[in-house]
């Protein structure tokens, strides 16, 4: 309805009333186009905004593929010879933090003369058609004539789906020769998008070479002999596009289209993601589209995505458009009411506003305003939050005093100090007033509490009042960056220990060398004692626990040396540690620092833990002058350490390269040694000193090896111990002893009793005393006769544990000795708990005998010890009559030795069994007896 005066006015105009009545529907339809189109451009943008965040995720995954592929790279590398296993373990490895849909492969280079040999190679690994050929599964491939085979001969994962790239050549892709050959030349990763025949789809193939040795020791023309093949991953583009583009653009109408440039030989391709809404005949009317593309980039092999959204009735904002055709009905009544246009325009003006307010209290960002000197004049809701101040108490403040980097403390309380204030906020923000177009910068902020805040800040400057006032859009980015940081530990430090891992060190080292080839570094190779008995025993969370604290121990042993020192762990319980300026003097003053904080009993939980640890030192560049060379020279010391009894430091020479070479070769022939029968035993006669009688013998082991001839045991047995081979030799020595023990059942001898040395390892086994325990019943021998002996380390280690195990091997009847007595560390508040029958007084003590006052008062100390405990004492290594005497008058019980009869073969001791009646004093009176050489 048009009022009376308003119709009055119109009949004063010149203008008949339908002629402005028209014009104002045209004037009315032209604003309802513009704000159309105005609201196609606002969505169009958006969509722009999605596509630049889209390109970011894509560099991203980009990135993510480079660094698998400089893992798998430097793995595959890094060894000299690596099997398929190896490398599809590795592969899984990496490929659980990747997505499902991604193949990760190996394809080697083969010349043409090699190609049978390596099809008959991966057909004995199981790939039973393995044939290198083109199958062409992609458009891109021809027929390769020229150049070798890049042949796939390993794809994770392993099935069906993946299995059908297993032996295609790559070398039939003709672009792939060219990138390839780029990559060797700049050992870059290189990208190919390839189109599968099958199905039409792209397949984007992202690769990196593989060297015989580390590509960045190696020139161009070495890297061209040197290079192995690639190690590749190929992705879905696809799949992976529709997952991003759901991500970003939700459920909307999209239609994705890749164009590659025409050398690249591959057609357009067109994905659609369909909405679920219908078009109404309006929405076909108006209908439009949105497009964007992504630049041309290595991501895509140069090819161009192009984003396609239709863009409909149901997309426009009808509010704003009603509103828009309020203002603009408004507008045109100006022209004829002005009291009513300017009631509008006031009312419109407020409205304005307050979507400003609202945008800037409701915004994600942290959004603060100060003039030019850096005082705060608007502070939002969303920057109380990030920086924990209140508005009322921002306003007014100096931004770098509230939460700037202000090394100096500063205070605006002079112009000194306000013009110092001044630059830190210029130059944190790279802020210059000549040229004030917006800008972004990455800096780190503190909030309330004095934490750091990693934060991107959009700087922007706007006029009010003819003065400049600066916009600050902070946005938070503390946890991208942390993520990103995750990811770097990922790849190149230990999960377990925080410690680097292997790929990490030897790159790191190599860099040092390459730089500064005049330090002087040493290598510390540090395994440690012990640690596969808490894994067995214990279990391996006990283990990685262990690892841990071990770890933390290197670390504070080291926490006062150079700061450019590594340390690495380098697999299972071994450490690599690199200390820089360090001589021999210094690395093996630090060698026993480490040792000493890594002896030190550990707790964890109720177990209480004792390891030690062997360390072997190498000098650069005395002993080597590559990363390689040194770790296997540290390493050979370190075994070095294991011999000379461990909880030790060796530094190496090269006389430990022959010791190392003797130690394999014993270990080698030790493998076949009791299937070949080259086992013998030995038995020593234990007699009365009293009596003289001979109450048992000692069964001591013999090897003499075809090719290296008589062995001592001082030699092979520790070997078999750390190899775990003492488990079946300590078998077939239980079995001989108790097959003689059954000989003699019902004879002369039957008397006698066997004493049989256990190993330690033997002895932690839980089944060993059930399985001696039937041995003897099925010999129908009794329990008695034969004795076990163990050494004084082994008694005294868990002796908690082995003091029920003690218990029971006396309760089946067994005989229960230590060897070597008083060379270790006994407790005697554990040895009096100890249900023990024989004390065994090493040859060390009897040697010096009656001589040496010293091993007269320790071998008196262990008579009255064992006299005191209800034990029975054999005196070990009698080898004069003198010294045999005086033990006897010392109250010994038993001797062995030389004197008496050296260790003889069964067949031997019985002759001199029945030449002495079993009695060493029948022929040798006491008082001019001699030296026995039976």
């Amino acid at each position: 309805m048009i009022s009376p005066a308003t119709q009055a006015l119109f009949q004063q105009s010149k203008f008949p009333l339908i002629t402005i009545v028209l014009i104002g529907v045209i004037w009315l339809t032209v604003i309802l186009i513009h704000e159309a189109n105005n609201q196609y451009h606002q969505a169009n943008a958006i969509v722009q905004q999605k596509t630049l965040a889209m390109i970011q995720q894509q560099q991203v995954d980009h990135k993510r593929s480079e660094t698998l592929l400089n893992a798998l790279s430097e793995y595959y590398t890094s060894q000299a010879v690596k099997s398929h296993a190896d490398f599809s373990e590795f592969a899984n490895g990496l490929l659980k933090n990747s997505p499902t849909d991604n193949t990760i492969g190996l394809a080697e280079l083969v010349s043409r003369d090699k190609k049978q040999q390596v099809e008959e190679y991966q057909r004995n690994l199981g790939f039973e058609s393995f044939s290198i050929a083109n199958s062409a599964l992609f458009s891109q491939q021809k027929q390769n004539v020229r150049h070798p085979f890049l042949a796939i001969t390993s794809i994770t994962p392993l099935d069906p789906k993946h299995s059908i790239y297993l032996s295609e050549d790559l070398f039939s892709i003709p672009q792939i020769v060219t990138k390839f050959m780029n990559s060797v030349q700049n050992n870059q990763v290189q990208t190919l998008l390839l189109t599968e025949n099958k199905n039409g789809k792209i397949q984007k193939l992202v690769f990196k070479p593989i060297f015989l040795n580390s590509p960045n020791l190696l020139t161009h023309e070495q890297r061209l002999k040197q290079v192995r093949g690639i190690v590749f991953i190929l992705q879905p583009l696809e799949t992976t596009l529709l997952k991003q583009t759901n991500s970003f653009f939700g459920q909307a109408s999209t239609k994705i289209k890749l164009n590659a440039p025409k050398n690249f030989d591959i057609e357009p391709i067109q994905i659609i993601q369909e909405s679920t809404l219908e078009d109404s005949w309006f929405d076909q009317w108006l209908s439009s589209k949105i497009t964007s593309k992504l630049p041309k980039s290595e991501v895509f092999d140069y090819a161009r995505i192009e984003f396609i959204r239709s863009w409909n009735f149901h997309d426009l904002n009808q509010s704003t458009m009603m509103k828009t055709l309020f203002i603009a009905l408004a507008i045109y009544m100006f022209l004829t009411l002005v009291i009513l246009l300017l009631i509008v325009y006031t009312k419109n003006l407020r409205h304005t506003q307050n979507r400003l307010s609202q945008l800037i209290e409701t915004s994600q960002d942290a959004i603060i305003i100060t003039d030019i000197k850096g005082y705060i004049i608007d502070w939002n809701p969303e920057a109380e939050q990030v920086f924990d101040y209140k508005k009322e108490e921002a306003l007014g403040q100096c931004i770098v005093c509230l939460i700037f980097d202000n090394p100096k403390n500063l205070y605006p309380d002079n112009e000194s100090a306000e013009q110092e204030l001044f630059e830190i906020f210029t130059q944190s923000l790279n802020i210059q007033f000549m040229d004030t177009t917006p800008h972004k910068t990455e800096i780190n902020l503190h909030n309330r509490t004095g934490d750091s805040i990693t934060v991107e800040v959009a700087t922007s400057f706007m006029k009010v009042k003819n003065k400049t006032e600066v916009s600050l859009f902070i946005k938070d980015i503390t946890y991208q960056r942390k993520t990103e940081e995750a990811m770097t530990k990922m790849a190149y430090f230990d999960p377990l220990t925080q410690l680097e891992n292997r790929t990490f060190f030897k790159t790191s080292i190599d860099k040092v060398i390459e730089h500064s080839p005049e330090k002087h570094i040493a290598f510390l190779f540090l395994d440690l004692d012990g640690f596969k008995q808490v894994n067995d025993t214990l279990g391996h969370s006990v283990g990685d626990e262990l690892l841990k604290v071990i770890a933390k121990r290197i670390q504070n042993a080291l926490r006062n040396n150079d700061s450019s020192n590594h340390i690495c762990r380098f697999g299972g319980d071994e450490f690599v540690i690199m200390l820089d300026k360090m001589d021999e003097t210094s690395a093996s003053q630090v060698s026993s620092r480490l040792l000493n904080q890594i002896e030190r009993t550990i707790k964890i939980g109720d177990d209480e833990l004792q390891v030690s640890a062997s360390i072997g030192i190498a000098l650069y560049p005395e002993h080597g002058e590559d990363v390689d060379t040194l770790l296997r020279h540290a390493d050979t010391a370190m075994y070095k350490s294991k011999e000379l009894g461990k909880n030790t430091y060796s530094i190496y020479h090269d006389s430990m390269e022959e010791d190392l070479a003797e130690r394999i070769l014993i270990e080698k022939q030790l493998r076949n040694a009791i299937y070949n029968r080259e086992f013998t035993l030995a038995y020593q006669p234990q007699i009365n000193l009293k009596t003289g009688q001979v109450i048992g013998v000692e069964a001591l082991i013999r090897w003499n090896n075809p090719i290296l001839g008589f062995v001592s045991p001082n030699k092979f047995i520790p070997i078999a111990e750390e190899t775990n081979l003492i488990l079946d030799i300590g078998e077939w020595v239980t079995q001989t002893c108790i097959q003689q023990l059954k000989a003699w059942k019902n004879t002369r001898f039957d008397s006698l009793h066997i004493a049989m040395n256990v190993s330690s390892v033997q002895f932690e086994n839980i089944q060993y005393l059930s399985f001696v325990n039937k041995l003897m019943e099925n010999a129908g021998v009794d329990n008695h006769r034969l004795e076990i002996e163990l050494t004084e380390r082994t008694v005294m280690n868990n002796a908690d544990e082995n003091i029920a195990r003690f218990n029971q091997i006396r309760a089946k009847g067994f005989g229960l000795s230590v060897d070597d007595f008083g060379t270790g560390y006994s407790s005697l508040s554990y040895l009096k708990k100890f249900p023990l029958s024989v004390l065994k007084i090493d040859k060390t003590f009897v040697d010096g005998i009656p001589q040496e006052e010293e091993d007269i008062s320790i071998a008196t100390a262990i008579l009255n010890l064992a006299q005191s405990l209800n034990m029975n004492a054999v005196a070990e290594g009698v080898e004069t009559l003198e010294q045999l005497e005086y033990l006897r008058s010392l109250g010994c019980n038993f001797a062995q030795g030389y004197y008496i009869s050296r260790p003889v073969p069964i067949k031997e001791l019985e002759e001199w069994l029945t030449h002495n009646n079993s009695n060493f004093y029948q022929n040798n009176s006491s008082e001019s007896l001699e030296y026995n050489h039976a």
